[in-house]
């Protein structure tokens, strides 16, 4: 069983931009395209390389300080 170590928002206002990650280096997306229909709580999975240095400065930006450096490891590796 891959544990998860934490999800953390990056969203705005009612849109949904959450990372989720697990132990084995695995990133679950749960985010939010925009309000119409068939926009919303879309899912996908993603390694490091998927996401932007933009957006990994955010996610470092709101983890939580006890889970800092394993996410680090995990986006950086």
């Amino acid at each position: 069983m891959d544990d998860k170590i934490c999800t953390i928002g990056i969203g705005s206002f009612s849109m949904d931009n959450d990372y989720t990650f697990y132990e084995s280096g695995k990133i679950h997306r749960l985010y939010d395209r925009s309000m119409a229909p068939g926009n919303f709580n879309l899912e996908s999975w993603l390694t490091a390389k998927d996401i932007s240095d933009n957006k990994k400065k955010q996610i470092l930006e709101k983890c939580p300080e006890k889970f800092k450096e394993r996410i680090k490891g995990i986006l950086f590796e």
